[in-house]
Formats: structure tokens, C-alpha cells, sequence
């Protein structure tokens, strides 16, 4: 099973929607008793900005988690992903990177037509 614990105080209170998922609100969430009933292949999406991912290294024991934890940058403090989000023609633009693995991103991105995904590719970013 996914958890998506999402942090509604990041990126100043700004809603997100992921389609079909139950977001958990990670503000109420006690870390070490939510990992400690995880089962070993559950997956945890954590949404939020770098409080929140400060949050979760400061209370939960890494040698506790067994579980592949996905970061969802939605934090004020995402420079990178926002100058991306106002581009013309962007739709969305995301990316997930599994904690366990740095080497690893998945990168989600929507165009409104192939000449924004070129003007895009062209730009210096």
C-alpha cells in the first residue's frame, strides 16, 4: 500500500490534489508508531518542503524504517520546480526521489503542445 503524508503548512498552506490519493496529514502523524506498523512493503510519499523532510530525519530512527520513503517536493523553498511551473505551456512538472536512493528520480511533466516542450528543452535551466 502508498501513504501519502502530506504537510499542509508547506508552500504556505497552498492545497495540493493527487488524484486518487488519501492524503494523511502529516502535522498529526506520530512518525516512529506510524513506520513501526507499516508493513515491509509499503511505500510512503512524503509531500512537503525541507521542514518537513527535517522533520521526519529528527524523529524517526533511519535504522527504524524499512520501507521505500518518495519525497514530493511541495515546500515554499522549491526555486528549481517553481521557475519550471511558469514557463508557458506547462501543465505540470514533478518529481519524486526515493530517500534510500539519490541516484534515482522520476520526473512527471505536462505540455500543452510539443513547441513548449522544445522552447523548454531550449532554455538555459
Amino acid at each position: 500500500m502508498k501513504y501519502y503524508l502530506n504537510n499542509p503548512l508547506a508552500n504556505g498552506g497552498l492545497k495540493i490534489d493527487i488524484p486518487g490519493a488519501d492524503l494523511i496529514d502529516a502535522t498529526t502523524v506520530d512518525y516512529p508508531e506510524f513506520f513501526a506498523g507499516l508493513k515491509e512493503d509499503d511505500e510512503v510519499v512524503l509531500i512537503g518542503g525541507d521542514g518537513t523532510l527535517n522533520y521526519l530525519i529528527n524523529h524517526v530512527d533511519p535504522a527504524d524504517i524499512k520501507n521505500r520513503i518518495y519525497l514530493y517536493g511541495n515546500g515554499s523553498g522549491n526555486d528549481f520546480l517553481n521557475d519550471i511551473r511558469k514557463e508557458p505551456g506547462n501543465l505540470r512538472y514533478q518529481y519524486f526521489q526515493p530517500l534510500d536512493d539519490p541516484e534515482t528520480i522520476l520526473l512527471i511533466d505536462s505540455w500543452t503542445d510539443q513547441a513548449a516542450i522544445d522552447m523548454h528543452h531550449a532554455s538555459p535551466m
